[in-house]
């Protein structure tokens, strides 16, 4: 996320549903934020350049970007 992000901002209630659903699942999934106003170097490193910018990052290292343009809770859980 940037800060005052609105698509950001939006998204935060889904982002505390998923950790929820997917941390009592045992699915052994974190979800987390980034602020890359003041984390750049994470933006830089996955190659961000739109907000918000979802990525799944795999126990080895890969990143897979959530391409879907509607961003639901069901979506993105199906996703992770």
């Amino acid at each position: 996320s940037q800060q005052g992000c609105p698509h950001c901002k939006r998204l935060e209630p889904m982002w505390e549903a998923m950790e929820t659903r997917l941390g009592a699942a045992g699915e052994g999934v974190r979800v987390g934020r980034v602020n890359v106003s003041t984390d750049n170097g994470i933006a830089l490193t996955f190659d961000v350049e739109r907000f918000p910018t979802l990525l799944l990052l795999s126990a080895d290292g890969r990143a897979y970007e959530f391409q879907e343009r509607r961003r639901s809770l069901p979506l993105l859980s199906a996703f992770a």
